[in-house]
């Protein structure tokens, strides 16, 4: 997400944005499962102070599981 985000502010800039490698295929089975454990174990490990009841690994899970779809 971080490489999506300097991207955005390249273009902003008028540079061109970061090279792009390959395009990877990802298969993912179980990812409920995964997102649920994920939530589990920030809730028992995040660092106190921490903002936010979601994990930001589940978040970005969630932003890559629906890229590219239409709300």
């Amino acid at each position: 997400m971080a490489i999506a985000k300097e991207n955005v502010h390249q273009e902003f800039r008028g540079e061109s944005p970061l090279p792009r490698g390959p395009r990877i295929l990802l298969i993912l089975e179980g990812v409920n499962t995964l997102r649920k454990r994920l939530s589990k174990f920030w809730v028992k490990n995040k660092t106190e102070g921490t903002k936010g009841n979601e994990s930001p690994t589940v978040e970005a899970l969630g932003e890559f599981l629906f890229m590219g779809r239409s709300p």
